[in-house]
């Protein structure tokens, strides 16, 4: 609708053109109020615009009957179609693929165009791009606020990560992985779904402040071989390959690992500026060597997971009172195995449920007057299992546990 005001004397001219089209029938409809003889000029010109409009821009109009059928499909109708490669969709915040308009809760969606578009190269990267999130580095691990939330400390254990579904946050910190600690190639993933909010009683513990869950492409969307490498500033060094296929058009099969090295860079602080503390540079301890595989296997509803995750970084920082520019590290090692097992009972009855082992180890090593250990384990199993049972068109259930 095009809405023109003429405006002559003291007389207020009001036209109202609407342009409707239905299968290539254009159908107009002109209003006027407040006509008046001294404004015929003004009308003759108006109407004289509105055919020049038409002669010129008649493609406007030459859709094809498919074309205007396409288009004339209701909203509803187009949000109700179940388009998993759509950032319109989800299935995060309920565990089911729903439009994100109909999802009970804030979501937001990062999808493989956006990755490769805007060029991320980490979850971090991704994650800062978000509405509501930011990130913070303290030269040893990435953090993640949600909503002006990220107490310090608490190495993110406010907020759930999931790779695939599966909880990556680790049982002695629950703490997520969103640096180079996380070694997924940014190339595997399909999207990121972030949901803002509490998740608690879909998800348990940590789903506080936001869930991430990180879906990626299976091996037919892959479809072959993919080998990449790069080299960055403070000699960061990286290479890829993945594998994704088909086998026997029956097993859906996919691989990606990654390995990287960055020296760093030379830090100054400003406070250590001593002669004793080499006058405040910290000098070769910014490194970080990380390498990581995840691979999947399915058939039919039957999948089977495997990640392994691994990161070794120098922290330069001289924190909790160390020596300063002395070398201080920390391993964190995140890996699991995962067996799922996902159905369709009936067209109103859908079950899901797996089985796991998952594996989390630190190891710090920390320069005080005597250099300090810290290693920390934790091993653990678990299962899952999920009905959802639509009792109607508008009545959905789901439980589990």
């Amino acid at each position: 609708m095009i809405l023109i005001n003429l405006k002559s004397r003291n007389i207020f001219l009001y036209h109202f053109f609407e342009v409707n089209m239905y299968n290539s029938i254009i159908i107009l409809k002109t209003f006027i109020i407040g006509y008046s003889d001294h404004e015929k000029k003004d009308y003759f010109i108006f109407f004289l615009s509105i055919l020049l409009f038409l002669i010129t821009n008649t493609n406007i109009f030459s859709q094809t009957l498919e074309d205007s059928t396409e288009t004339d499909k209701s909203l509803i109708e187009m949000l109700n179609s179940k388009i998993e490669n759509d950032p319109k969709y989800e299935k995060t915040a309920s565990k089911y693929i729903q439009s994100v308009l109909d999802a009970p809760a804030s979501v937001s969606v990062i999808t493989s165009d956006d990755i490769v578009r805007y060029g991320y190269k980490t979850l971090a990267d991704a994650l800062n791009s978000v509405r509501g999130f930011y990130i913070r580095n303290d030269r040893n691990y990435y953090y993640v606020g949600a909503r002006g939330i990220e107490l310090p400390a608490s190495y993110n254990s406010l907020i759930l990560m999931l790779l695939d579904g599966h909880i990556i946050n680790d049982n002695i910190y629950w703490a997520p992985y969103i640096g180079n600690d996380f070694s997924l190639n940014m190339n595997v993933i399909d999207r990121i779904e972030i949901i803002r909010g509490p998740g608690a009683v879909l998800y348990g513990t940590s789903a506080v402040t936001a869930v991430i869950n990180i879906i990626t492409k299976n091996g037919n969307t892959l479809d072959g071989l993919e080998i990449s490498g790069g080299t960055g500033s403070y000699h960061h060094n990286k290479a890829h390959i993945s594998y994704g296929n088909t086998i026997y058009d029956i097993l859906d099969f996919k691989m990606s690992a990654q390995y990287g090295n960055i020296k760093g860079n030379d830090l100054y602080f400003k406070e250590y500026d001593t002669d004793s503390t080499n006058h405040g540079w910290a000098v070769g301890l910014d490194g970080e060597e990380y390498y990581g595989i995840y691979s999947t296997l399915q058939y039919k509803g039957l999948k089977l997971s495997g990640f392994y995750s691994s990161s070794y970084k120098g922290i330069p920082t001289g924190a909790w009172e160390m020596l300063f520019n002395k070398l201080a590290t920390s391993l964190d090692v995140r890996s699991f195995l995962e067996l799922k097992y996902e159905t369709s009972i009936s067209k109103d009855l859908n079950f899901m449920s797996r089985v796991y082992y998952d594996n989390y180890k630190y190891r710090g090593i920390f320069p005080y007057e005597s250099v300090q250990y810290e290693n920390d384990d934790g091993n653990w199993l678990g299962g899952e299992y999920e009905v959802i049972w639509d009792i109607s068109s508008d009545n959905r259930i789901t439980f589990g546990g």
